[in-house]
């Protein structure tokens, strides 16, 4: 199987960029072929920038479909990693392509579509009711969009962020262990983050 993805960027500085990579390298290490397209270069080995930059006029959004087409059609599946613009162009690829659609929504950026342009929302929404599955990262994104939407979602998944082990071995053991009950969280400070809820 060849799962062709569509996200902004793989690299390790941001969350976004974060979870595409490892998703797509767990993939990888379990043997599934991928092909991955992205609006911004992460130095993942056989990523292609291929997704225009400015997606705010529709010129731009079609053109980012036509250049995707080519490498799409060797895939089996079409994963679009977050809504906008890019569970609109992989939707539009899988219908060219007659391709299985997943589309991963990713905390609360899948909201920004209700809030653009009327035909960008009338797209977006179409995405969702076309998509084969669709993916959130928490039940607080799935109910959101899916009252954002109209619609409740018919073929769905939450699936939380993860992480790997990496940060659990520390070469530096010098530090004396913390002796204090700490809440340690990561991200930006947002309701929806549930800080308060945790403080």
């Amino acid at each position: 199987m060849k799962i062709g993805f569509l996200t902004n960027n793989t690299r390790m500085d941001n969350g976004w960029g974060r979870a595409s990579q490892g998703l797509i390298l767990a993939l990888k290490d379990a043997g599934t072929d991928v092909c991955i397209l992205v609006e911004e270069g992460g130095g993942l080995i056989g990523e292609r920038v291929a997704l225009a930059r400015s997606q705010a006029h529709p010129f731009f959004l079609f053109a980012s479909v036509l250049r995707v087409l080519p490498r799409l059609a060797q895939c089996d599946e079409i994963h679009a990693f977050d809504g906008y613009p890019y569970a609109i162009i992989g939707m539009l690829a899988a219908f060219l392509l007659r391709k299985k659609l997943i589309i991963t929504l990713h905390g609360t950026y899948a909201l920004d579509p209700f809030y653009n342009r009327s035909y960008i929302k009338r797209l977006y929404c179409l995405a969702l009711k076309r998509a084969d599955h669709i993916v959130t990262v928490s039940s607080y994104t799935r109910k959101t969009v899916e009252a954002a939407a109209g619609f409740a979602f018919l073929h769905s998944s939450v699936i939380p962020n993860g992480t790997g082990g990496f940060w659990l071995t520390s070469g530096n053991a010098s530090h004396p262990a913390v002796r204090k009950p700490y809440i340690l969280s990561v991200g930006m400070v947002k309701p929806q983050k549930g800080y308060a809820v945790s403080i």
